[in-house]
């Protein structure tokens, strides 16, 4: 009997069919931000049939509340870093086929130290990932910083230097995606929810419910990123992602004055203008912003980069970043539901290429030459017990925390 797996209820087939059916697609996904619209268009350029969802507009989530660093250092362990290698060495050709200025560069990217103690932290991780063939990174004392980038201040005692970094404008690049895709005959459909997915009697997705009706499909790409837990138990999945609250200050615009990202802080290269973000806060769905935190990023811009004393500010905003409780992403197909694929977790913006290749590799191909073992969308089943403690949060978290997922799903 077909059903609809709507969170761990089952309906029944008489309702699951009862939607008028809309469209008939060969995969659907969910979430138009940055992960989903590059899923989207990598499946549209090798001929799939592809309709592409969102709840909101296009790029309406967490891709235009962030402030677009396509970073590879300080990306642990092993396997993390590689993948984040390859996504930023897919850009460059991503980047020349959708024939938009998305003000992509890669100049490398400077991660800085005011301390001795951050320094010291600073090498030992460098001195890891230059174990990853292929990776370029270099350790600098404050002066060779300071020659690369002589805006920086007196306080930097130093800095790790990786040449595969680099930023882009994530809102420009996400609308150019979306353009891509549906040139290749991909489907856009935003201010669209999905309320289910419905299987065959043997447990396989055989398409989507929306608000605006049902769509037949052999596959669903879970890329809906903090509400990602939610399309995950529409198939009975419990899937551990937690909200991350990141806050970004958006200063007036400066005469080029830094070339490079530094880690938390990038200026535009088109506009002029710069945008600081450090915070990290596990808060639900609050996107408000804070003062204290506002002030802290700001304190630690200007101890980097001293012009950033005398700039306005012309706008603060927060956003949630989805994050795995051990920092890397789901990625890959779910075995217990033939047809339901996952592609979820932060950075989003540097990993959206290597998504869209292992997306598309593993429904075209039925498989992929990316070791991709690391991110089971499955890794987590049947350890609610378990505490992550993860050190940038300055706190244990557990899988029956009310963070995580509860939170979402009642939202």
């Amino acid at each position: 009997m077909d059903a609809m797996v709507r969170g761990a209820e089952t309906v029944s087939e008489s309702e699951a069919t009862s939607a008028r059916v809309i469209a008939e697609t060969q995969v659907a996904v969910v979430g138009a931000g940055t992960v989903g619209t590059s899923i989207a268009y990598s499946l549209a350029r090798r001929g799939v049939d592809t309709i592409l969802l969102d709840r909101g507009t296009i790029c309406g989530e967490t891709s235009a509340a962030t402030f677009g660093i396509i970073w590879v250092q300080t990306k642990t362990p092993a396997p993390y870093t590689r993948l984040s290698l390859l996504s930023s060495d897919l850009y460059p050709e991503v980047v020349r086929a959708l024939d938009d200025d998305v003000e992509y560069a890669r100049p490398g990217g400077l991660r800085l130290a005011t301390s001795e103690q951050e320094m010291e932290e600073a090498v030992r991780l460098a001195e890891r990932q230059r174990l990853v063939p292929g990776l370029t990174i270099e350790t600098l004392d404050g002066d060779g910083v300071r020659r690369l980038e002589p805006a920086v201040g007196p306080q930097v005692v130093g800095g790790i230097y990786c040449h595969q970094d680099g930023h882009i404008n994530p809102i420009l690049y996400v609308h150019a995606l979306a353009r891509a895709a549906m040139r290749s005959g991909a489907r856009v459909m935003p201010f669209t929810p999905v309320s289910g997915i419905t299987r065959d009697a043997q447990g396989a997705v055989t398409g989507a419910v929306t608000s605006a009706g049902a769509i037949r499909a052999k596959a669903v790409v879970n890329a809906a990123g903090v509400f990602a837990p939610v399309v995950a138990a529409m198939v009975g999945m419990r899937l551990p992602i937690i909200p991350c609250r990141g806050q970004v200050v958006i200063t007036e615009p400066l005469p080029p004055t830094l070339t490079r990202p530094l880690s938390i802080i990038r200026q535009s290269p088109k506009s002029g203008i710069f945008l600081c973000g450090e915070t990290g806060d596990l808060v639900g769905l609050d996107r408000s912003t804070t003062p204290g935190a506002i002030h802290s990023v700001a304190r630690r811009a200007v101890r980097l980069v001293p012009a950033l004393a005398r700039v306005q500010v012309l706008r603060i905003f927060a956003g949630l970043r989805p994050w795995p409780p051990d920092g890397v992403p789901f990625l890959g197909a779910v075995p217990s539901v033939p047809g339901f694929y996952v592609a979820v977790g932060h950075s989003g913006i540097t990993l959206a290429p290597a998504y869209g290749k292992v997306l598309s590799d593993l429904i075209v191909d039925g498989r992929t030459d990316v070791p991709i073992g690391p991110y089971d969308p499955g890794r987590f089943e049947g350890k609610g017990d378990v505490v992550f403690t993860r050190g940038r949060f300055r706190r244990s978290v557990s899988l029956t925390d009310d963070a995580w997922p509860a939170a979402i799903l009642s939202a």
